[in-house]
């Protein structure tokens, strides 16, 4: 029975390694494998960190694998995150219009006025000379932007403790068995719920990660800075309220921040927001790079090994936070935080620019 996964995989052109009882392949696969494989049950999973490999899979042969792996979710959702073919397709048409340039422009002052209640926070901290958790501003603040931007209300999240709001997507996040939550049987729900999954965690994750970095390294504080002093900032009513007016960044000025880009990517870089890798579900037998793919196989993007590839994000260590980096051109598959192809985040510009004013704000503050 130990055997008969390499039997399966040396049968379809895979090479694998001698079994070696306890430690396996482990120490073979950490210094040189760029995909392994293994037999979940019956089910074959390929798990990949092979840049060339991976443009197979996510570009060139996406009529192959435009679907995920069937989950339990399948039969409660039916979104663009679980749907695949026509349907998968349908949705992203009409959701890929909402997050249009000219539409994150509109966003622009929900988001300054987020960020403005956000900021109003820190000094109190920073007087005092407390530690505390910036995570859970960060959370507050991202549900902030989420329910003005995606829903058009203003929850006063960020000043009210005991924000109802709040409390229950907490709730809702921190419980274990995802599929049986109560909330996932009520149909109605079920966009509010979604729209939370794609925005709340990631984003508030990505600026704590973000903070930190910034915290180990002031003399990128010290570049980000220097860039917005630099930057001409557009006065303007930060959420239709004239009592307090802001200078904030508008969209256009925000894309010319060529450091604050690189800062971000690397952040994204070191700390993806699909960390737990990207699958894709073959719909028919292939063959790529010469091993056969049956009908049925999963492809899993091994995502931190290709963002601390040596060979891809060489020659500085790639275990180092160098935002420099991303001045260089690198292979198409090197940067997949928010996964790459079709099925790419339809939010990303959306996250990017909600990340990049936030890192405006800590670095003014």
């Amino acid at each position: 029975m130990l055997s008969q996964p390499n039997q399966y995989f040396n049968r379809h052109g895979i090479s694998t390694p001698p079994f070696r009882f306890f430690y396996g392949h482990l120490k073979t696969l950490w210094n040189s494998a760029s995909y392994y494989c293994r037999l979940q049950r019956s089910l074959p999973i390929f798990v990949v960190s092979d840049p060339d490999f991976l443009h197979e899979v996510f570009i060139k042969q996406f009529s192959v694998f435009h679907a995920r792996k069937p989950t339990m979710l399948d039969n409660i959702f039916h979104d663009i995150f679980f749907s695949s073919g026509s349907k998968w397709r349908r949705q992203r048409q009409v959701i890929s219009p909402t997050f249009s340039a000219s539409k994150l422009k509109m966003m622009s002052p929900l988001i300054n006025g987020c960020i403005n209640d956000f900021e109003k926070k820190l000094p109190i901290h920073a007087e005092n000379g407390d530690e505390f958790n910036i995570y859970l501003y960060y959370k507050r603040m991202t549900m902030d932007v989420i329910c003005r931007c995606a829903f058009g209300i203003d929850t006063d999240v960020q000043n009210n403790q005991n924000n109802i709001y709040f409390q229950k997507v907490s709730e809702f996040f921190d419980t274990s068995g995802i599929d049986t939550n109560i909330l996932f049987r009520f149909a109605q729900l079920k966009p509010t719920i979604e729209t939370l999954l794609a925005g709340y965690e990631t984003t508030s994750t990505s600026l704590a990660y973000a903070t930190y970095e910034l915290a180990r390294h002031p003399d990128i504080l010290q570049k980000l800075q220097a860039e917005i002093d630099q930057l001409p900032l557009e006065s303007r009513d930060y959420d239709g309220d004239d009592e307090e007016i802001k200078k904030y960044p508008d969209y256009d000025i925000v894309a010319q921040m060529s450091y604050m880009d690189m800062f971000v990517s690397e952040v994204l870089r070191m700390y993806p927001i699909a960390n737990r890798g990207i699958q894709r579900h073959a719909m028919k037998d292939t063959v790529i790079q010469g091993i056969t793919i049956e009908k049925g196989s999963i492809i899993y993007s091994d995502i931190h090994l290709v963002h601390y590839d040596r060979e891809l994000w060489g020659p500085e260590d790639p275990y180092m936070f160098y935002p420099e980096r991303h001045q260089t051109k690198r292979h198409p598959m090197a940067y997949i935080p928010f996964g790459v192809g079709p099925r790419q985040c339809v939010d990303v510009s959306s996250t990017i620019v909600e990340s990049i004013r936030l890192d405006e704000g800590i670095a003014l503050t």
